[in-house]
């Protein structure tokens, strides 16, 4: 369970839950990767927003680890706080007047308070590959996916299926299609 500075508390099934249900999860997954495989420094601590949560893609800054930060909604009250446009630049001020927010002109003097805030508020940090285990919205899961045991000696039946079945010598093989019948598999029952 995660507890930030305002004593509010998550349980990290209800975070992942909160951010999959999303009516923009698929677009939002989709975002952070290309904000995370950008090259252009602008997007260093964007975040993108969720109903409760945002995730922040976060690469090459020092004292942090690369990858995908989950932070709750205040991230994004906090880097348009009057305390963050103070400690920036004067250009990034007046692009603000300007309504040309970018994080291009973002002065980088200031991103110790971005990791300051992202270290002291993580609800889970998420390395590349392991965000993409998580959030895909294209991953196949089975469908019978409660009672799906990859490796069981449990007694079960494996259905028919074609095979490409080699034949000949192994340096040089013949390929045919035959029909598999289904079989048991697993232990036997004993008693």
């Amino acid at each position: 369970m995660f507890v930030n500075k305002d004593k509010k508390s998550y349980e990290l099934e209800y975070v992942i839950n909160s951010i999959k249900n999303d009516k923009n999860y698929r677009c939002g997954y989709h975002n952070c990767l290309d904000f995370y495989n950008d090259d252009d420094w602008c997007n260093q601590f964007t975040s993108q927003l969720f109903k409760e949560f945002e995730i922040i893609s976060v690469r090459n800054v020092g004292g942090m680890k690369d990858g995908f930060y989950i932070v709750d909604r205040n991230y994004t009250k906090f880097i348009n706080s009057s305390f963050i446009i103070k400690k920036s630049s004067k250009k990034l001020f007046e692009s603000l007047l300007k309504g040309q927010f970018s994080l291009i002109n973002k002065d980088k003097s200031i991103d110790k308070y971005f990791v300051k805030y992202i270290k002291d508020n993580t609800i889970k940090h998420y390395t590349y590959d392991d965000f993409i285990e998580e959030f895909n919205p294209n991953k196949h899961t089975p469908s019978n996916n409660r009672y799906y045991q990859p490796h069981t000696n449990s007694p079960h039946t494996v259905n028919g299926f074609w095979r490409n079945q080699p034949y000949g010598s192994r340096s040089n093989p013949q390929y045919k299609m035959i029909w598999i019948d289904s079989f048991e598999r697993g232990s036997k029952k004993v008693g």
